[in-house]
């Protein structure tokens, strides 16, 4: 009767990586943790509609909170999804309320490179990068073509 978490820590050495390694993810397990069985369990469609209202609820409300909330947290930014279709490169990132930005030069993507609006053709070296409200990005995404 219960839920838990784990994190093995032997290599976390510091509360920032603390941070890292639990933050989004704690949200998830305490919105499971509220309802011991969410009728979503049994129906794929209200499992689709209550992961789109959490996702909603954390990219454009919680994530925001936690950029501030006691100086900031270190939390995971998630990367983002690339497939080229057809010629042409997609990309798509897990939370509403973040941004994928993007360059095609090979450089890092920065708060101030192209925010991803369209599918764009494939060639050479684009570099993916999802930032926050607040500017801070997560791991760059690199492809080829």
């Amino acid at each position: 009767m219960g839920i838990q978490s784990a994190l093995w820590s032997e290599t976390v050495k510091t509360d920032e990586r603390v941070e890292y390694m639990v933050l989004p993810k704690l949200l998830g397990m305490a919105e499971r943790a509220w309802a011991p069985d969410p009728s979503w369990t049994k129906d794929l469609n209200q499992y689709n509609e209550a992961w789109n209202n959490f996702a909603n609820v954390v990219g454009q409300r919680e994530l925001p909170r936690l950029a501030t909330l006691n100086g900031g947290y270190n939390y995971r930014i998630p990367t983002a999804g690339v497939k080229n279709e057809n010629g042409k490169v997609l990309t798509n990132v897990q939370l509403p309320g973040l941004i994928v930005r993007y360059t095609t030069d090979g450089k890092e993507p920065s708060a101030k490179s192209p925010a991803w609006s369209g599918p764009v053709d494939a060639k050479g070296t684009m570099r993916f990068r999802v930032f926050d409200q607040a500017g801070r990005g997560g791991r760059t995404v690199t492809v080829q073509y």
